[in-house]
Parts: C-alpha cells; structure tokens; sequence
C-alpha cells in the first residue's frame, strides 16, 4: 500500500502538471497576443507536459497556420505549420498545408518536398497527388503529373483531375489518352455546376 508521503508526492506533481499545461496553453495562445515575450510552448511539454497533449498542440498550430494563410500572411502561416510538425512529426496535413504555403510563394522546391513527407505517412492521400501533379506540370515535369493525376484517379475517380491529366496528355500529344480523358471528365461532371480545378491548395484541419 503506498505511504501517505507517496500519495503527496504524487499529489503534487499532478499539480505541477497542471500548472506546466495551464501555463505553456496561455503562452502559446495569449501572451504573445498582447506582445510580451514568452517562452515556446515546447518548452514546457519538455519540463512536464504528458505526451499525448501533443496532437492538441499540433492541432491548434495547423489550424491558426490556416488562419493566418487565409489573412494572406504566408509567412506566418509556414512558421505555424512547421510548429505542428515538430510537435507531431506524422501530422500529414501540416505537411500538406505547408507544402500548399510554400507554392503560394513560389517556392515549389520545398512544396514537393512536403508534399511528398505528406504521403510518406499517407500514401492514400488524395489531394496531395492533385496539387504535386500541378506543381510538377507548372515545371514542365509532364511524366511526374501524369503519375500523380494517375494516382489521385486511382484512388477517386474525379471530373477535374481528369480535365488537368487531359490536359498535360495534350501537351504531349498524346491525343487519344486526352480526348478519353476529356470524355471521362465530362461524364463524370454532366449534373455538376463546373470542373473542379485541382490543385487549389484547400487548407485542410481535420
């Protein structure tokens, strides 16, 4: 049976727990708010915070990074999205928003990059083979957007990948595999309001 020394013991550092929490969520959230200095949040989950409060951390960066993406701060953006993976460096969709931040600016190195982290935890998603294959087709790399729009097909049959795989067919006239691929999207989009555009860099927050 455990002492009534034991028992406090562990009574207190439950309390110190949650002070460490209470204090690093205000910090993150709060302080920096009114412009006064504050240490990172990753400070505290090092000096005490459980592990499993790190997919809430990585979580609330993702979407304030979306936020800020939304506002048209990019850079900010980046910087919140990079938080979230150092906090869970398997959150697949802050890869996917930061690789969508980074072609917004024009910096298609690292979009691929993320993008390609992205389906090194999920190779099943989607949207990201949709907007590495309009990055790789903005760069002339027709074999690699024909694999991704081949990919995110494969996995979803949809009007607008097909339309964008269409359309970099054509450019190496490939002829017949465009005009299927034209025919297929039409087919599928004949009771929709329009094609989607693949490729549009939707932040995601779930």
């Amino acid at each position: 049976m455990r002492t009534n020394r034991q028992r406090f013991q562990e009574f207190v550092k439950f309390l110190v727990r949650r002070f460490l929490l209470t204090f690093g969520v205000f910090s993150l959230f709060l302080v920096p708010a009114f412009g006064q200095k504050s240490e990172k949040a990753s400070d505290y989950y090092n000096r005490g915070l459980q592990k499993q409060l790190v997919p809430e951390f990585a979580m609330a960066y993702n979407n304030r990074g979306n936020a800020r993406k939304s506002k048209g701060d990019v850079e900010g953006a980046i910087n919140d999205y990079t938080k979230a993976i150092e906090f869970n460096p398997k959150l697949k969709i802050a890869y996917y928003n930061r690789g969508a931040a980074y072609h917004a600016k024009e910096d298609d190195v690292a979009a691929i990059r993320d993008y390609t982290s992205a389906l090194a935890t999920d190779p099943n998603f989607m949207d990201v083979y949709i907007n590495r294959g309009q990055v790789r087709q903005s760069h002339q790399d027709f074999d690699g957007a024909i694999a991704d729009y081949s990919k995110a097909i494969e996995l979803k049959p949809d009007a607008g990948v097909y339309y964008a795989l269409g359309t970099v067919r054509q450019v190496k006239q490939d002829l017949n595999g465009a005009l299927a691929d034209y025919s297929r999207a039409i087919s599928l989009d004949q009771f929709g309001p329009g094609l989607y555009q693949p490729g549009s860099d939707r932040n995601v927050t779930r």
